[in-house]
């Protein structure tokens, strides 16, 4: 029984360096895959917020521009064709 026992602890020492290396390379991975999820989601909410913001400028400069209601283009092309 003791030989057993010795024997078994050879055998998970001599594989113990390949698992923690792959115990290690498996965490860095998931810290990669993390970071790069939180990265994305940032990337989304600030291209959201930044589109919003373009949106919202683009339609309160065409809303200045049409409550002149065409006119003035309107009298001036009126004008010129007299």
């Amino acid at each position: 029984m003791s030989q057993e026992k010795v024997n078994a602890y050879k055998k998970e020492k001599a594989g113990r360096r390949k698992q923690i290396e792959k115990t290690k390379r498996r965490n860095k991975l998931i810290r990669i895959a993390i970071w790069l999820v939180i990265l994305a989601l940032v990337s989304i909410l600030a291209g959201k917020a930044a589109y919003q913001h373009t949106i919202s400028q683009n339609t309160s400069h065409t809303t200045d521009v049409s409550s002149n209601g065409g006119s003035s283009a309107v009298a001036a092309s009126e004008s010129s064709g007299s």
